[in-house]
C-alpha cells in the first residue's frame, strides 16, 4: 500500500456518498414516476415509459456496480490500516487517510514533533504488507 492508495480512501467516501444519493434521487424521482405494472410484456419495449424504467433500472445497477467497487477498494485501505501494529503510527494514518488532516494538525493532536510524526509515517511505508 502506498500513499497514492491511501489517499484516495477519504474520496472514495465522497464519491460513496454522491453514488447513494444519485440512486435515491432515480428512485425517488424517476423510477416512482415510470409506472410499469406487473402485466408480462414483450422483450420488444415500444412503451416510452417502460423503456424508461428499463433505462433507469440499467442506470440504477451500474451505480450499484461503481458503489460496491468504491467500498472494496476502501475496505482494502481499511484492512490496511487495522494490521498497523503500532497504535501511534495507526492513529497518524487514520487522521491523515481518513480525516485527511495535515501534517502539523496531526502532530499538534498527537503531542508530537512534525518530524516524529513524519518518520512514523515514513518507516510504516516500508513494512511490507501482505493482504488477507
Amino acid at each position: 500500500m502506498n500513499r497514492k492508495d491511501l489517499s484516495r480512501y477519504y474520496f472514495l467516501s465522497k464519491e460513496i456518498q454522491e453514488i447513494e444519493e444519485k440512486i435515491e434521487t432515480i428512485r425517488s424521482n424517476y423510477i416512482s414516476a415510470a409506472k410499469v405494472d406487473d402485466m408480462p410484456h414483450s422483450h420488444n419495449v415500444s412503451n416510452p415509459q417502460e423503456q424508461r424504467a428499463l433505462l433507469l433500472e440499467k442506470l440504477t445497477e451500474k451505480l450499484e456496480q461503481k458503489k460496491s467497487d468504491a467500498l472494496n477498494e476502501m475496505y482494502k485501505i481499511e484492512d490496511y490500516l487495522s494490521h498497523i501494529e503500532d497504535i501511534e503510527t495507526r492513529i497518524i494514518f487514520n487522521k491523515r487517510y481518513v480525516e485527511l488532516k495535515k501534517w502539523d494538525k496531526i502532530a499538534l493532536e498527537m503531542n508530537m514533533s512534525i518530524a516524529t510524526v513524519y518518520r512514523k509515517h515514513k518507516n510504516q511505508l516500508k513494512v511490507k504488507y501482505v493482504e488477507d
